[in-house]
């Protein structure tokens, strides 16, 4: 019998370019339940299916043209946000997930305000799932095949905004949403994003919604937020992950370590700029802004900061004295360091851990849960 020469079954053919590989992703709680926590907050309606034989499907819209975000059983309890039309009304789902129902098929069971048990009667808790990494590149040697892929999120890359240009005082939630419903081509991703941030002079113009999300003068950079993903689900939200107080100690669960440097995005010294009245360059008095990490480092890291919409103006409705042109000056510096903290200042340290149960002071006790890093 002849045997395939890289691997017993074959499945060497399966790695093409558009194919898709599932793959474990490190622990974490999906914020789908954090942005249903939300709701819950402001006291809406608890409802439960009631539909008599098929499980009730939640829509991704009110239109005839819709997508199935998911599908729920009898006797499932989910929060009702607002009775969108006579025949379907925007829900929360045990999952978190966000939709449309319809009316009929829903049957009223309290008011969130006069329970105070309601979050943990309605919201489940979902770790995340092992993700989808769609292959976008494939290398074949004689002894083995090298294969690339990237999260299924990015292939919104093929997509495109034409044009989007949010008010001032438009929020980084309704951002999101008009990135994720302004879309050429259909997809099949749903966005969330609890953002109450506005920014100013935002223009998303030929753009692919990766680059509208992640990009220069994206809505990560313009309205702050983190990114995360789980299958289609996209979220931008204030805070992604929890502090879980979990310690990892030489000797005890510590089995390995690998300390990783990179030191090529890191900014130490960044000199803003405005404009003054002239239309001149306008600089600080004292030029530029260290980061207060600044001696760690051998030497000085610089980059440049325009402040775009820091200009000075002596008369007219949009007068601003220079004084005023510092102080924003510095506090964009101040919040450029806030925000590339994670990578400007800190070094990334993968780990190995062991489990609990492999632990010999613990081999005498039962348990039930263990929660992995």
């Amino acid at each position: 019998m002849q045997r395939d020469p890289l691997d017993e079954t074959g499945k060497w053919h399966r790695l093409q370019e558009g194919y898709i590989v599932r793959a474990p992703v490190p622990s974490g709680t999906t914020p789908q339940v954090a942005l249903a926590y939300k709701v819950l907050s402001e006291g809406k309606a608890i409802y439960r299916v009631n539909t008599k034989r098929n499980p009730l499907v939640l829509r991704s819209s009110t239109a005839a043209k819709y997508k199935k975000l998911g599908k729920y059983k009898k006797g499932k309890q989910v929060i009702v946000l607002e009775q969108t039309t006579s025949t379907l009304w925007e829900v929360v789902c045990p999952d978190g997930k966000r939709g449309y129902m319809p009316a009929a098929s829903l049957a009223f069971v309290r008011n969130t305000s006069d329970y105070a048990d309601a979050v943990g009667a309605v919201i489940e808790g979902r770790q995340l799932r092992d993700q989808p990494f769609r292959i976008y590149r494939v290398v074949p040697e004689l002894d083995k095949v090298t294969a690339y892929a990237r999260h299924i999120f990015y292939d919104l890359l093929d997509n495109m905004i034409r044009k989007y240009e949010p008010l001032p005082t438009t929020t980084g939630k309704t951002v999101v949403d008009q990135i994720g419903t302004g879309c050429l081509s259909e997809h099949d991703f749903t966005f969330y994003s609890d953002l109450t941030s506005t920014a100013e002079e935002v223009v998303f113009e030929n753009k692919n919604p990766v680059d509208c999300l992640l990009g220069s003068d994206g809505v990560i950079e313009k309205y702050g937020g983190e990114l995360q993903r789980d299958w289609f689900d996209v979220f931008v939200v204030g805070r992604v992950g929890s502090d879980t107080n979990i310690q990892i100690r030489q000797g005890k669960n510590l089995t390995g370590i690998k300390y990783d440097v990179d030191m090529t995005d890191v900014v130490t010294r960044i000199m803003p700029t405005g404009e003054d009245k002239d239309g001149k360059v306008l600089y600080l008095p004292e030029v530029y802004i260290d980061s207060p990490n600044i001696a760690n480092y051998p030497a000085p890291k610089w980059i440049h900061l325009a402040v775009s919409d820091c200009k000075e103006a002596t008369k007219g409705k949009n007068k601003k004295a220079k004084s005023k042109c510092y102080t924003q000056m510095r506090e964009a510096a101040q919040a450029e360091f806030d925000k590339e903290l994670a990578t400007c200042n800190l070094r990334s340290l993968i780990i190995d851990v062991i489990g609990i149960r492999r632990c010999t002071q613990y081999k005498g006790y039962g348990i039930t849960t263990v929660w992995a890093l």
